[in-house]
């Protein structure tokens, strides 16, 4: 690998770490003393989704959000469901 690959490797690993950390500060400041083991699940996407809204710098579309859920964790590597744009679009008209 090019020392030029590595470099542009390093700086979306870095954005992407900076995007992780500012959820996490808006997660903390907003919803932090509202954790609650029984949430569902329909209120932990509108919560999540809530939280990205506030960070994100673009609008929330499911153009350019994905939202996954694991469906089983039992197995050595964890399936999961990639929403579909229509199933995005449901969760964001809840916000």
């Amino acid at each position: 690998m090019e020392s030029v690959d590595r470099i542009h490797m390093c700086a979306e690993v870095v954005t992407e770490s900076i995007c992780m950390l500012k959820l996490l500060e808006a997660i903390f400041a907003v919803h932090g003393t509202h954790f609650n083991l029984d949430i569902t699940l329909q209120e932990a996407e509108t919560i999540a989704l809530s939280i990205l809204k506030q960070v994100m710098e673009e609008k929330v579309t499911p153009n350019n959000v994905d939202i996954a859920k694991v469906v089983d964790i039992a197995k050595v590597a964890p399936n999961y469901h990639l929403y579909s744009p229509s199933e995005v679009e449901a969760v964001i008209s809840r916000l």
